[in-house]
């Protein structure tokens, strides 16, 4: 069955205000580079947005600063389009619906399963090939965060793999009518530049129909 599609209008989901993902409160507003000396950049945050509740965000970190020349190729580099696939769905799920949000950092999946009584969320994340690419370490996921009408649920398993691991947990329990919100977080060494930390965050929200 194929998921409904809505344009019903909420605030865009930024950071969710939990103090162990303080560092993800980025997502708008981020400059485009953090100068340390005239010329040098040792910070470079990235965000891409492929549906109204979805966002992802990459922010690079450098050992050493590199040249702003070499800042804004790499911003560039990292910020080609990939090619796009990504289903019509912007706010709404519907039972036995399923959607996929892509863009040039990854691609999130999930699904609306539902029983007797109650649902669940299966969902997938994939870090993008160019992203993949740049990884000189595994991929440390903090584990999906998320929430319930504005409730706290319990955190999704967290996972320390190679950066070509596809990224998998479940929603439980979900009934009809909810608004679900979600965050993760992943961390990573990089080979940019002088090499560095990267992280990349991903966040939305979804509403769920019969």
């Amino acid at each position: 069955m194929k998921a409904f599609t809505g344009t019903h209008k909420r605030a865009r989901l930024i950071a969710l205000g939990i103090g162990s993902l303080s560092l993800v409160i980025g997502l708008t507003g981020t400059p485009a580079s953090a100068a340390s000396a005239a010329g040098e950049v040792r910070e470079i945050s990235i965000e891409t947005k492929s549906a109204k509740e979805f966002d992802a965000v990459l922010k690079l970190t450098f050992d050493k600063p590199v040249t702003q020349g070499e800042a804004d190729r790499i911003r560039q580099d990292m910020s080609k389009q990939a090619p796009v696939q990504m289903s019509k769905v912007e706010d709404y799920i519907s039972c036995e619906g399923d959607l996929t949000r892509s863009n040039q950092h990854g691609t999130w999946t999930v699904q609306y399963v539902c029983f007797s009584g109650y649902g669940t969320i299966p969902w997938g994340f994939k870090i993008a090939p160019n992203v993949q690419a740049i990884a000189a370490s595994n991929v440390t996921e903090d584990g999906l965060r998320w929430w319930r009408n504005g409730a706290s649920m319990p955190k999704n398993a967290g996972h320390n793999v190679p950066a070509w691991y596809h990224f998998h947990g479940t929603m439980n329990p979900v009934y009809h009518y909810n608004t679900v919100q979600y965050q993760d977080y992943l961390t990573f060494r990089h080979n940019l530049g002088s090499g560095g930390t990267a992280t990349l965050t991903f966040a939305g929200a979804l509403d769920l129909l019969p």
